[in-house]
């Protein structure tokens, strides 16, 4: 039978969520939404998106349920996963985007044909954290309810420090994060518990703190003590832009580095851009890639035991997709169990 999910938060990820996989022919059935806005926002904010243009299919409401594509789905608007009645909906796997902490309470709604609980953001007191192509193979369905998918930057990050730790191993690594504002910054000044987050988001680079070192570590625990990071928000809206820096404990060349980037493709876990420079691009001409990393070929350096990698991702679209290929994954494990 076919992977049935709830999603549970229908924000920036959680829209992506649904419409990566609608656009790439329906993988897996979306059964019902939860958020905390009103169902008519959602049906618009699904049709209308600044970042990836106009949703092709009719959207519409009828009574507190959505209608897409001549689909009728069953919308809550309520703020605790408890409160939908998934015993009904016949969902295999709850999909929380919500940023909501609530997996003491989300434990307890774990029965019958609900299996897992997958959180799109990086996670304390889950069983395991995944990222699709790095540690998916660990998942085990006897002992992990409740999964973490990891971060966008960390997926985007821990395929790439996967391959270069077991071709040359990793001394150190280094990571300088360039990421888009987000829902939580301010268009004008005013209160945020972190100062800086209230200025305009329009006018500013802020440096900020990144879990992008943390999120690689918990899925290659061999870089524990290797990896720190840097990060700062700036004026644009989609798109991160990631430098990482890595000191190897075996000589390398570029082909060789190209190589190995280039196996990941086929999974759709890296591009290697050879044309960055030929027909030259700005963050925005990568949104919407399907691909977690794209590396810029001609930004990147090798120098003997030095490697500086530069990286383009969608950290909403291109995290969507391998949270798409995670939930695949895990629900085909449990059909085999």
């Amino acid at each position: 039978m076919a992977l049935r999910i709830c999603i549970s938060g229908f924000g920036r990820v959680g829209r992506a969520i649904f419409r990566a996989n609608w656009e790439q022919g329906n993988n897996f059935e979306v059964a019902a939404i939860k958020d905390i806005m009103p169902v008519e926002n959602s049906a618009y904010l699904l049709k209308h998106d600044s970042h990836y243009g106009e949703f092709e299919e009719d959207i519409k409401v009828m009574g507190e349920n959505l209608v897409i594509g001549g689909i009728e789905l069953p919308y809550f608007k309520e703020k605790e996963n408890s409160k939908i009645p998934l015993k009904g909906l016949d969902v295999d796997i709850l999909v929380d985007a919500s940023g909501i902490d609530s997996k003491k309470a989300d434990r307890k709604i774990i029965s019958g044909k609900l299996v897992n609980v997958v959180y799109t953001r990086n996670s304390e007191d889950v069983d395991i954290t995944l990222v699709y192509g790095v540690n998916n193979e660990e998942y085990r369905p006897a002992k992990h309810k409740l999964i973490s998918a990891g971060s966008c930057t960390g997926n985007a990050m821990a395929p790439i420090a996967k391959v270069i730790e077991e071709n040359f191993g990793i001394v150190e690594g280094h990571f300088v994060v360039v990421h888009p504002a987000l829902s939580d910054q301010k268009l004008l000044d005013s209160a945020h518990p972190y100062f800086t987050l209230g200025r305009n988001a329009m006018h500013s680079i802020i440096p900020y703190k990144t879990n992008i070192a943390k999120s690689t570590i918990k899925v290659i625990p061999s870089l524990e003590g290797k990896l720190t990071a840097s990060s700062y928000r700036v004026p644009t809206t989609a798109v991160t832009a990631i430098n990482a820096n890595f000191k190897i404990k075996n000589e390398t060349t570029m082909e060789r580095l190209k190589e190995i980037l280039k196996k990941l493709e086929p999974e759709k876990l890296v591009k290697y851009d050879e044309g960055f420079m030929q027909y030259p691009k700005t963050s925005i001409d990568y949104i919407k890639c399907p691909y977690t990393s794209i590396v810029l070929g001609t930004e990147t350096r090798v120098e003997g035991k030095k490697l500086s990698i530069s990286i383009f991702h969608d950290n909403e679209w291109g995290y969507a997709c391998r949270v798409n290929d995670l939930l695949n994954y895990i629900h085909k494990q449990n059909k085999r169990q």
